[in-house]
């Protein structure tokens, strides 16, 4: 069971446990998912390809120009949508069209990058800089892990995917985003598995973690969230561990997650 793509280059607002009442903006299609990773957790089902007919620069200015023509309240303005937003050949020009349109309009309001952290080694300091939050995934401490939870589509290792982080660590704070779950008879939060995850946050540095679990719908069948209870004890050793301000954002109910309530 998977949910549908956004149809839209701007939905919602979502009320996202992070991020408020947060406006997304999809920048890659309307029609098909494009990603680097075909997580086994994915709320949009299976990754197909990395590229595709992705959305003009000028129809995401216009469609922001017509939200703002008839704006509702919002707390963050935020870069994510149908897969993995950085993948877009013209980010940056996008990035700073959308600050432009925010300075105009709601200057208060934070620009939000939910990004799986694929594209990290590429990503300018420039334009990570017009980003209020930048918000990367990190799923595992090992390169088995990371390739059984994330699936790259793309060449891309986990070793390499911490060196970038880590690099723009040093230079701007960013937030680290884990999905903890079970799949099968595995999972990326016991034992060695938290032990290599928490070396690795220990080389990346980033200003704030946050843990949570699939609480939307999934396509593959052997994924399982996991308790309230074992997301708060994550977060408790997480940040006692590394010291790191660290926050487990809870499950919610199924009729939540599926915008019956």
């Amino acid at each position: 069971m998977t949910i549908p793509l956004k149809d839209k280059i701007i939905y919602g607002p979502v009320n996202s446990k992070r991020l408020g009442r947060s406006l997304g903006i999809n920048i890659l299609s309307t029609n098909e998912k494009i990603c680097s990773f075909n997580c086994i957790y994915c709320q949009y089902g299976i990754t197909k390809r990395s590229f595709g007919s992705f959305i003009p620069v000028e129809k995401v200015e216009k469609a922001l120009y017509d939200f703002f023509a008839n704006p509702v309240r919002i707390d963050y303005l935020t870069l994510s949508g149908n897969g993995e937003p950085t993948l877009h050949p013209e980010f940056d020009k996008i990035v700073k069209k959308i600050k432009e349109i925010r300075d105009k309009y709601v200057p208060s309001i934070p620009i939000a990058l939910l990004s799986n952290s694929s594209s990290i080694n590429n990503l300018s300091f420039e334009v990570l800089k017009m980003i209020d939050i930048k918000i990367f995934k990190l799923d595992a401490g090992t390169e088995e892990l990371f390739l059984e939870i994330n699936r790259p589509i793309v060449n891309i290792s986990l070793k390499e995917i911490v060196k970038g982080l880590k690099k723009v660590s040093k230079r701007l704070p960013i937030t680290i985003q884990t999905i903890f779950i079970s799949f099968g008879e595995k999972n990326n939060y016991e034992k060695e598995a938290l032990k290599e995850y928490l070396l690795r946050i220990k080389e990346i540095k980033p200003a704030f973690i946050q843990v949570y679990s699939c609480d939307r719908p999934v396509a593959q069948n052997n994924v399982n969230l996991i308790s309230d209870e074992k997301l708060r004890e994550l977060e408790e050793v997480i940040n006692k561990k590394t010291k790191i301000l660290t926050r487990a954002y809870l499950n919610v109910p199924l009729e939540i997650r599926l915008g019956k309530k």
